[in-house]
């Protein structure tokens, strides 16, 4: 019996060292860095092949350029465009513009210039650039563009517009040669956008007059083809020679609704502008400002007729 004991207490004892033998000693490694985190006991070969774990930019989230593979985009009045530039490079534009215009925010991070129908843009920034391109004889048709610069090299795109919109502007271009030929010039888009601006402070500029719109005096808004959105006519600002209505702009989906000022394309419209947002949320409300050609008399008063025996 004395034997089995001893034998059994020497089979643990082999076992304990066999066991202890297996476990490596502890080593201190070095903590690695993933991420600005620092993780003690990881080695650096298995901490680069951790992948980044930094969330993408805003910009990368919500702007996603068109493709532009071929060098070419096909645009629409109204709708705005994302296209990719070389930060900190040259890059080029054509535009289907002879007498080409831009409204574009300049800095000293970002220059633009204009030769015929192409314009050349550099930036320096990081940030999205929104720009708006125009022929000075047509400048209520405009292009809108949203610059994503990029690490790459010079783009060289052009732009073309669809066959929609060709249509649609040579439709206003035969209304409009009709009209004052103030109406077509810089300073009248200069105008029109002074005034949203104004309005969008909430202030009435001078010059024009403000009514409020009830249901005791029901106002007839033009008509927008916007799906998805309740426009309620709110005020008017009236001027010379222009009516602007401002509206209330409501989602009444349960999905995010874009405002698409070019459903509101009808005759004698001006400029379409939503403030301050034009991606609304379920029943999310913005400002809708319709800027319309006035046609009435009303500022005018009668005088009656001496040939007809009024003397």
């Amino acid at each position: 019996m004395k034997r089995q004991g001893w034998m059994i207490g020497a089979l643990l004892c082999c076992c304990t060292a066999m066991a202890n033998d297996a476990v490596p000693e502890a080593v201190d490694a070095p903590a690695s860095v993933v991420d600005g985190v620092a993780m003690p006991g990881i080695s650096p070969q298995v901490a680069n092949a951790i992948p980044n774990a930094k969330p993408p930019r805003r910009s990368e989230l919500e702007l996603r350029p068109t493709n532009t593979e071929s060098g070419a985009i096909v645009a629409k009045f109204g709708e705005t465009q994302v296209v990719s530039i070389g930060r900190d490079r040259l890059n080029r534009i054509v535009t289907p513009f002879d007498q080409l215009r831009v409204k574009l925010a300049q800095d000293d991070a970002t220059r633009a210039e204009t030769e015929g129908s192409v314009l050349y843009v550099t930036t320096t920034l990081d940030e999205p650039l929104s720009l708006y391109l125009y022929d000075a004889r047509a400048p209520l048709q405009a292009l809108s563009l949203v610059l994503v610069p990029k690490a790459t090299l010079p783009v060289d795109l052009t732009v073309r517009v669809d066959e929609a919109s060709m249509r649609m502007g040579a439709r206003l271009d035969e209304r409009t040669e009709a009209s004052d030929t103030a109406s077509r010039t810089e300073p009248y888009v200069t105008a029109i956008m002074q005034l949203f601006k104004e309005l969008a402070s909430g202030r009435v500029p001078a010059g024009y007059g403000l009514r409020m719109t009830d249901e005791a005096s029901p106002v007839s808004m033009p008509r927008c083809d916007m799906p998805g959105l309740q426009i309620e006519p709110a005020q008017i600002i009236e001027g010379h020679g222009m009516v602007t209505y401002v509206g209330r702009v409501t989602n009444v989906t349960f999905a995010p609704v874009d405002v698409r000022e070019s459903g509101c394309a009808g005759e004698g419209i001006l400029a379409v502008a939503a403030w301050p947002e034009t991606r609304l949320q379920p029943r999310q409300s913005s400002e809708l400002y319709i800027a319309v050609r006035r046609t009435d008399d009303r500022n005018s008063s009668f005088r009656p007729s001496v040939a007809g025996g009024g003397l």
